[in-house]
């Protein structure tokens, strides 16, 4: 699963949104169906890709978003741009691991957002239920699709406020959730508020606000509100980036209505103001918990004029880890390293198996970061974009032509592992 059962707390750059220009297309072959792989079995050693042949082309669409619960059971959603700039999707349904798909659902929206996120969510618990976020449909509003039937039929739901711009729904289960919503940042303050559903978002109550002239309990105007991640019905994190130093914690054990501001330590060996952006973080068991950091490499200030590298400052990925429910954290760096023009990507599917994708390269621990493998895979020019791996096996990737100047990717093709990354196999829905 992307982000474990109906905790979709990844960070924004962690499912990309997959848009097409009126040229883009999608890959339907990737090297008679295969892609090239290579393997090593730590990181001393190169991974060695298998072939590099080019794919072939058709022009369906791109994918978007992606959402296993089973190895054979998951949906798609494939995003369309036409010559008036609007977007077509489809959400699309498999029951044979990718083999057969059938739509679902579809719906147009507004063209490519003015502010780079993930402009569609997919949280589904099983086969049966499931929602879609759409942030912006054809009114420029946004809308919450909501199935009981598997997909059969879809409600559209009005959301009370707009969602923020990282993982702003974070579900317990099918009826219990939360929206991180209206959060205006400027000079790293924001305002948000905070709304709960206990029916599965047909109705919404707001249980905590904060503004230039009100705030909810422990809540400040501090930083620029990104991502809500709840584990219980009661515990839950609110997480923020800052200016002027590491990322804010805040944490809730009243569903909401209060909240206490944390510390997280400042990740080792690495200059920290206003470079971190965490992710939400998420919880697999008692106390266990990881908390993804992406840290752009800036150097630190020395006085002198700064010259910007051509692609950009590197960008690294932090874990934070705790044991006792989130109140102590600990730091570790992850071995992955991307820019500007080649973004990372990661997934923590429990406490001990984590993958990180920096272009081609997958790297993958199984026992929670203490030791790593490299999958390389022949991609060209392209990168991975999205991992939902469902078990420490089986799993499937988007990979995609990465647009740097507005953060969206051009083309894209979907992709199926079931021996933890050692072949793929190509998967056109």
């Amino acid at each position: 699963m992307a982000s474990g059962v109906w905790r979709h707390v990844l960070r924004r750059r962690a499912i990309v949104p997959l848009f097409i220009a009126a040229a883009a297309v999608l890959l339907a072959v990737w090297g008679a169906s295969r892609l090239g792989l290579g393997k090593t079995a730590g990181l001393d050693r190169p991974g060695v890709p298998a072939s590099t042949a080019s794919p072939s082309l058709s022009s369906t669409g791109v994918v978007e978003a992606i959402r296993f619960v089973s190895p054979d059971a998951g949906w798609v959603v494939v995003g369309s741009m036409h010559a008036d700039q609007t977007v077509s999707r489809r959400l699309l349904h498999t029951s044979d691991g990718g083999r057969h798909w059938s739509s679902q659902l579809a719906w147009s929206a507004q063209p490519r957002a003015t502010v780079p996120g993930n402009e569609v969510r997919l949280l589904f618990v099983d086969e049966t239920h499931g929602l879609v976020l759409n942030r912006a449909g054809s009114d420029g509003k946004p809308v919450l699709y909501r199935t009981t039937s598997g997909g059969s039929s879809w409600q559209a739901l009005a959301l009370p406020g707009i969602p923020a711009p990282g993982s702003p729904v974070s579900f317990i289960d099918a009826q219990h959730g939360w929206l991180l919503a209206d959060v205006n940042a400027a000079m790293s303050q924001s305002t948000a508020t905070i709304f709960r559903t206990n029916d599965g978002g047909s109705t919404w109550l707001q249980v905590a606000h904060v503004d230039l002239n009100s705030a909810s309990p422990g809540l400040t105007m501090n930083g620029d509100k990104d991502s809500l991640a709840f584990s219980d019905a009661d515990t839950g994190w609110l997480v923020a980036d800052s200016a002027g130093g590491n990322a804010i914690l805040w944490v809730t054990h009243d569903g909401g209505l209060t909240w206490k501001q944390g510390t997280l330590p400042a990740p080792a060996g690495v200059y920290v103001s206003g470079n971190a952006a965490p992710g939400g973080p998420q919880f697999f068991g008692p106390g266990q918990g990881v908390l993804p950091m992406e840290i752009t490499l800036v150097p630190q200030p020395s006085g002198g004029p700064q010259t910007v590298p051509a692609e950009g400052y590197p960008l690294v990925l932090f874990a934070y880890l705790s044991d006792d429910g989130g109140r102590s954290w600990s730091e570790i760096r992850l071995p992955a390293t991307g820019s500007f023009r080649q973004p990372l990507t990661w997934q923590f599917l429990n406490r001990q198996d984590w993958w990180i994708a920096s272009g081609g390269d997958i790297f993958v621990t199984h026992d929670g970061g203490r030791s790593w493998a490299r999958h390389s895979l022949s991609l060209g020019q392209r990168s991975v974009l999205v991992l939902d791996f469902i078990t420490a096996q089986s799993g499937w990737i988007i990979a995609g032509t990465w647009s740097a100047g507005d953060g969206q990717a051009e083309e894209s093709a979907l992709a199926q592992t079931v021996d933890e990354g050692e072949h793929w196999e190509m998967r056109t829905p």
